[in-house]
């Protein structure tokens, strides 16, 4: 899935982000065709289906290590990462639990979501005053009134 902007929490929490960038001036990529893809990465596609059926029954005895702060969720999605890494063997486990390390750690510094600062700066207005509701045009005085407002 890819999109602009910020994920819904609801996919985010169940996704690993992958932030993209822009290309730089001096950087050149050479463009993949869907005709080229067919051409070079068809053939590896088929082979991998044929190995699949094999494979199945040592993928699911697998239970891979995580590393720590990977736990509920976080684990659910990056547990079959780490299976697929473990049955390349090679330097993939530890590609992948750097990998992990890493986007763990990005999400975490992530900015709050339009929705979410919205919902924490209306909670941060109710916690100065004693009200328990205002009207429209006194909440969006106060909310103007906040860092960052």
């Amino acid at each position: 899935m890819a999109g602009l902007g910020h994920l819904p929490p609801t996919i985010r929490s169940r996704s690993i982000t992958i932030r993209m960038r822009r290309r730089a001036e001096h950087e050149t990529v050479r463009p993949l065709r869907e005709r080229d893809a067919k051409t070079r990465l068809h053939p590896l596609r088929d082979r991998l289906a044929a190995l699949a059926p094999r494979l199945i029954p040592f993928a699911q005895a697998l239970e891979p290590s995580l590393p720590p702060g990977i736990v509920d969720r976080d684990a659910d999605v990056w547990e079959p990462l780490f299976v697929v890494a473990e049955l390349a063997g090679g330097p993939w486990p530890e590609r992948a639990w750097q990998a992990a390390l890493h986007f763990q750690a990005e999400g975490r510094t992530e900015l709050p979501s339009h929705g979410n600062q919205l919902l924490a700066d209306i909670r941060a207005v109710f916690a100065m005053t004693t009200a328990d509701r205002l009207p429209t045009h006194q909440l969006l005085a106060q909310l103007h009134r906040l860092d960052g407002g």
